[in-house]
């Protein structure tokens, strides 16, 4: 199993889990009809952002360690490398219930391609990532394959992972900046 450690953030502006389409105004935990949107495409996405195929699909199941509150939920977002370097734009969006343990959740249909995961435990449950008046984000957060940023979010190469037609076990490990 991978094991997915804290990725760093400078500013809001900097953020791309606080400025994607991660539906702060409606989040995938409570909202059925945002999961189901974001999980049950006939079709499945590939890859490449914008391209639909019929490929094989597969299930990305994530498991969340380190979860040190069981209060508010747990947002996690699966880009391809165009969606992250586009600020987020394109990314699946999907949320688990952080009062719950294990804390878990899947991304469903997912095409074989490469990936990377982002996610923050939103305890306040204010469908946003919160922040430090000078940029470090107050709730916890975590990426892919421990990738880690120095003052930013982790690059997309060092959270990547490939998927291929199998289904895939990801355990994300959430902790506060600098923790």
């Amino acid at each position: 199993m991978t094991r997915l450690l804290i990725a760093s953030v400078l500013a809001l502006s900097l953020s791309p889990i606080a400025s994607a389409n991660v539906a702060h105004q409606a989040s995938p935990v409570h909202d059925p009809a945002l999961r189901d949107q974001t999980n049950a495409p006939s079709d499945t996405t590939s890859a490449e952002q914008g391209q639909v195929t019929a490929s094989p699909v597969t299930i990305i199941s994530v498991v969340f360690d380190n979860v040190r509150r069981r209060e508010g939920n747990v947002v996690l977002r699966l880009c391809t490398q165009s969606q992250y370097e586009a600020g987020g734009a394109g990314c699946r969006a999907e949320g688990a219930d952080a009062t719950r343990d294990p804390v878990t959740t899947a991304f469903n249909n997912v095409a074989p391609g490469r990936y990377m995961i982002d996610a923050y435990h939103d305890l306040n449950a204010n469908n946003q990532l919160d922040f430090r008046f000078f940029g470090p984000p107050k709730e916890p957060v975590g990426a892919s394959n421990n990738a880690r940023g120095r003052f930013s979010p982790p690059k997309f190469e060092d959270a990547a992972f490939d998927v291929s037609a199998s289904d895939t076990m990801i355990t994300v490990n959430i902790s506060l900046y600098g923790g």
